[in-house]
């Protein structure tokens, strides 16, 4: 039951992210290595995390460039790769220890960056 609620709130999360843009006339989507290309020369972002969803048929990657900018590109086996969603302020965060208690407060989402 887990994986297909994950499964179903990783698709709406990447429609409603999508349609917007396809709305706006922007075509976010094409070949995989043209979008990895696009995104290193455009803004020199790599790939720093990727993350499997659908039993392996979605996969989403992490770029972060060096002056804060990310994007989240999605990807199928069978079709293009897709931009849904990018940003500023990219924030690489260091993982606590297992067991460890949150010292800091959560930062709280607003208008701007946090």
């Amino acid at each position: 039951m887990r994986s297909r609620n994950h499964r179903l709130l990783g698709w709406l999360l990447a429609a409603a992210l999508l349609l917007p843009g396809i709305a706006n006339g922007q075509d976010s989507c094409m070949g995989r290595d043209e979008a990895i290309t696009w995104l290193e020369t455009r803004f020199g972002e790599r790939a720093i995390g990727r993350g499997f969803a659908d039993d392996g048929r979605v996969m989403f990657e992490v770029f972060v460039g060096p002056k804060g900018t990310w994007t989240l590109l999605v990807s199928t086996p069978e079709g293009p790769s897709c931009i849904i969603a990018d940003g500023f302020d990219w924030q690489q965060l260091t993982p606590r220890p297992e067991g460890a208690a949150a010292k800091a407060a959560r930062p709280s989402l607003q208008a701007g960056p946090l």
